[in-house]
């Protein structure tokens, strides 16, 4: 099993990613987490190539370039080609989970209304082999 070091969450709402990255720290704090506000902030950030993270948490609701741009444009970029890609969101529809995956989302989640369930829902992301 691969060691996720790194993760990127792209999600524009600022009470999601301080939920989502308290979560992570209580599943792994060792896991260093960085944010992105949108699909042209996180494109941007994978661009530059400083930072590649091992796991990427997609918002599919955003601003500018939302999660199916998202999909579609990050694998043109070779350096984040293979590094799986959850789509993350309130969303509940198979319609929207199988769209997604056709564009290339290893997984989906739907957002947990409680916070033991989302901390459960990442150790299972950070521990699977995608």
């Amino acid at each position: 099993m691969k060691k996720v070091k790194s993760l990127l969450l792209i999600d524009d709402d600022p009470d999601d990613k301080e939920l989502f990255f308290e979560a992570v720290s209580v599943v792994d704090d060792s896991v260093a987490c960085f944010s992105a506000k949108d699909g042209v902030e996180a494109m941007e950030l994978l661009r530059q190539g400083d930072e590649i993270p091992g796991l990427i948490f997609l918002d599919l609701n955003m601003p500018r370039m939302d999660g199916r741009e998202f999909l579609s444009a990050v694998r043109e970029l070779d350096t984040v080609r293979d590094v799986p890609i959850i789509v993350y969101t309130t969303s509940r529809l198979e319609k929207d989970e199988r769209e997604t995956k056709e564009l290339g989302a290893s997984h989906f989640i739907s957002k947990p209304s409680v916070f033991n369930e989302l901390c459960r829902q990442i150790e299972t992301a950070l521990k699977n082999d995608w």
